[in-house]
């Protein structure tokens, strides 16, 4: 080999690799998960539900209110690849678990199930405005009442 390849394979051919790696990085879409978000929706789509959810790092944790207007609090992980693993507690005894994916818009799809894994549910929440949940917390017979009255999106 002449020095001129010898230059190309050594400095100039990771170089662009390098390069190249680096804006894909930089095109990738944002996670859709934010610092906090609110959600509301259906698990098994009977039993209405909604999430108040923080993040710091990979760390979940917030506050849910179910369809008799019960509170719980939150805690679990979000993955790099937007699966999340979160448990539903009353004090100190896990209720729920909540397993699945963020998706694109932010809503979040999967399956909860009861710690046993007795029974388990498929559940849909969608990301919404924090203006669109009632405040201060209400039975979720509320919330539908509320959506009802609420200006439909264009």
């Amino acid at each position: 080999m002449d020095a001129g390849t010898k230059l190309i394979l050594i400095f100039i051919l990771p170089m662009i690799t390098m390069v190249t790696w680096l804006w894909a990085c930089e095109r990738e879409e944002p996670p859709a998960i934010k610092s906090e978000w609110h959600l509301e929706g259906t698990v098994g789509g009977l039993h209405a539900m909604r999430l108040t959810l923080r993040r710091e790092g990979a760390a979940l944790s917030g506050e849910a209110i179910n369809t008799r207007g019960e509170a719980r609090s939150i805690d679990g992980r979000l993955e790099a690849d937007q699966t999340f693993l979160f448990h539903e507690r009353n004090g100190g005894e896990i209720t729920g678990d909540f397993e699945g994916r963020v998706l694109a818009n932010g809503d979040l799809r999967g399956i909860w199930s009861q710690p046993q894994g007795d029974r388990w549910f498929p559940f849909y929440l969608r990301a919404v405005p924090p203006e669109a949940l009632p405040r201060p917390a209400a039975p979720v017979s509320q919330m539908a009442a509320h959506r009802q009255t609420a200006p439909a999106n264009p």
